[in-house]
């Protein structure tokens, strides 16, 4: 093979590898994935089988593709589901939260997620959704800037998730306030 076709199939490879990967974990928001597939991803995540505070290998791998989904739910993504199912919408409290907080800590723990999450941050539409995943990554240490910068504006604002207590709220924003994002 001559050089010049050995760069040119490198270039068709590399072009087919960022198509590929851009279709699996392409950029999200709430405009880009219908609402009907949202909620579908809702569905299936309270359908999930869990084991106590794990959840088997099965249902990871059965939600591996659908990060960039959960990055696009919406606060109203659960109101429309509950208002369908006639259960009455009702705030999610953090008990309820809490098989999801357990899938995110087993997705958040695949290299591949952490890549999409860390480049893709900014989509992340639920706030729920996002303080999970900045927190997460940042005890992972894989957090970037913008993740930082989240954590301090909703820590400092007083904004911040029922995952954390008072107490723990001022040790958890004094250890953001101390770091600053690994370059990748």
């Amino acid at each position: 093979m001559k050089p010049h076709s050995q760069v040119r199939l490198c270039l068709r490879l590399c072009a087919f590898s960022v198509a590929f990967l851009t279709a699996i974990y392409g950029c999200a928001n709430d405009q880009t994935i219908p609402q009907n597939d949202r909620i579908a991803t809702i569905k299936k995540i309270e359908n999930l089988d869990i084991s106590g505070e794990y959840f088997p290998e099965e249902s990871i791998a059965a939600m591996k593709n659908d990060l960039p989904i959960i990055f696009a739910l919406t606060q109203n993504d659960f109101r429309v589901l509950y208002e369908q199912e006639e259960r009455g919408y009702q705030p999610r409290e953090e008990e309820t939260w809490l098989k999801y907080w357990a899938l995110f800590n087993q997705l958040s723990q695949v290299p591949d997620h952490q890549v999409f999450a860390r480049d893709n941050f900014s989509t992340i539409q639920h706030p729920g959704i996002k303080f999970w995943w900045a927190m997460a990554l940042f005890y992972q240490q894989q957090e970037n800037d913008a993740m930082l910068q989240y954590l301090r504006a909703r820590l400092e604002g007083g904004s911040t998730h029922a995952l954390l207590s008072d107490a723990r709220e001022k040790e958890f924003l004094k250890d953001v306030n101390g770091r600053t994002a690994p370059s990748k």
